[in-house]
């Protein structure tokens, strides 16, 4: 419970001070009497609500981790590199967001349910520990009497811990959304330009240069403030611009949302205790980010003791993410090239094989491998009315031709034989992914075993070179997917 003099009705000395010379001194100004009897009543019942809202935004929010992946995974792979990098942020982010919480209220909620059984523990044995009756030597009993808390002194101490991470923990949350903000605010006109076919490259560092502008414009004059503020002149130019960048830090960056949680915990618990907090809880988020959602999610890190069976088969095993019908859990985090099984039946006459388009690079690629392509639509939204039907006798012959250099992106083959260029434009019946499809007639295949092959031509490769900002070359695209008939 917080202590009874947090909460005591008796006037502090300042109370008996006029308001205005609180004002003119900075102080805040008094509260009534039934100001602070409400105050002092939450305080009291605020356990409760933490019980409650903890419970139930666990259990909530446990909900949305996947549902975050499968609007991503869906979204994605439509999108260009500008709206690309903006939605795998915000996609880093909400995580990051969820985890905070998720992680907050379960160790909460341990937290709570810990204080409860030691008030239990008080109410039936309020004389506490009984040092008489303990197996302990004189010098053992000394030692611990001195350094062991009592129930109550670990009952204080445990509603402070959990209070205090419910606030770091919303204080965090709050600088996240504003991250997101300003992320936002920053991208928004490059995409604007992208939009209109100004390419802006290298977008990351721009981001990085716009952020640690931001954040030293809005450090370096708190720190004049903290080293030289005695010797800087109250009406000179430095403290008007030290007084502008704590306004813009207030209405512009948020600082009036999370601000007060975050002073409260420096000023009470110490700056460095606090932030060594927040620290703590930082990397906890995103330690479970990395690992869950990069590493096991992308299939990055696995657990085998196998020594002999390799992470990636290749054509030698069976990857489930190349057949349809072994989705169980959805489609994979990443686009691959797919067939609806592994195994076909006696009476299937056709293999549907379908290539979706990489829209960070496919785009680029085909500009390089057909100069004299003309677009078909711009890029962003558009809105599409398929009432109207195709306009044959105008866009017909530059549809064909954009069939025809987008199946040059892939080589593809059946049993080391090239397939022909006979594929269509098709939208994946469960992802909804835009791509090529090839239609591939397995009646006159011999019963057994065979393998498609799907990998990035040459031509396109080399335009995937010419389009990489990095110093390492692209990852060439190969696919081995074997299946029965």
């Amino acid at each position: 419970m917080p202590a009874p003099s947090a909460h005591d009705d008796t006037p502090s000395p300042d109370d008996h001070t006029p308001p205005s010379d609180d004002a003119a001194a900075g102080r805040p100004r008094r509260l009534s009497r039934r100001a602070r009897r409400v105050l002092r009543d939450l305080h009291q019942r605020t356990w409760e609500l933490e019980f409650l809202m903890s419970g139930a935004l666990a259990v909530a929010l446990g909900q949305l981790p996947g549902r975050i992946d499968d609007g991503y995974n869906r979204v994605f792979p439509l999108l260009g590199e500008g709206l690309g990098l903006l939605a795998t942020m915000g996609y880093q982010y909400l995580k990051l967001i969820v985890y905070t919480l998720i992680l907050t209220f379960v160790v909460h909620i341990g937290l709570r349910a810990f204080w409860v059984s030691l008030i239990g523990l008080d109410s039936v044995f309020p004389r506490g520990i009984r040092w008489n009756r303990t197996r302990y030597g004189p010098i053992s009993v000394a030692y611990l009497r001195r350094h062991l808390p009592s129930v109550r002194e670990l009952i204080v101490r445990t509603d402070g811990i959990a209070s205090v991470l419910f606030a770091a923990a919303f204080q965090l949350v709050a600088v996240f959304l504003l991250s997101i903000v300003l992320v936002t605010a920053v991208t928004a006109p490059l995409l604007l330009l992208e939009h209109f076919g100004v390419r802006v490259p290298l977008v990351g560092p721009i981001l990085a240069t716009t952020a640690i502008t931001i954040a030293g414009l809005l450090t370096l004059p708190r720190a004049l403030d903290r080293f030289l503020g005695h010797r800087i002149a109250p009406d000179g130019r430095v403290a008007r611009w030290i007084r502008l960048s704590h306004a813009v830090n207030l209405r512009v960056f948020g600082h009036a949302v999370y601000g007060p949680a975050q002073q409260t915990l420096a000023s009470q618990i110490g700056g460095r205790r606090a932030g060594g907090l927040i620290a703590v809880v930082v990397f906890g988020v995103v330690a479970v980010f990395m690992v869950r959602d990069v590493l096991i999610q992308r299939e990055r890190l696995r657990l085998s003791p196998l020594t002999f069976v390799p992470a990636i088969p290749g054509a030698a095993g069976v990857d489930p993410r190349y057949y349809e019908s072994q989705w169980l859990d959805g489609p994979p985090s990443l686009p691959v090239p797919s067939i609806p099984a592994d195994a076909l039946d006696d009476e299937s006459a056709w293999l549907r094989l379908f290539v979706p388009f990489r829209a960070t690079a496919d785009p680029e690629a085909m500009a390089v491998i057909c100069p004299a392509l003309e677009p078909l639509s711009r890029t962003g939204l558009r809105m599409v009315r398929p009432e109207r039907g195709l306009p044959s006798d105008t866009l017909r012959p530059r549809v064909e031709q954009s069939l025809d250099c987008a199946q040059r992106l892939w080589d593809v083959r059946l049993d080391e034989n090239p397939l022909p260029r006979d594929a269509v434009f098709a939208t994946h019946p469960i992802t909804g992914l835009p791509g090529l499809s090839w239609y591939i007639e397995v009646r006159a295949l011999p019963t057994g075993r065979h393998l498609l092959t799907v990998r990035r031509s040459d031509a396109a490769y080399r335009a995937d070179l010419l389009d990489a900002d990095g110093d390492d070359p692209p990852t060439r695209h190969h696919h081995e997917i074997p299946f029965w008939r």
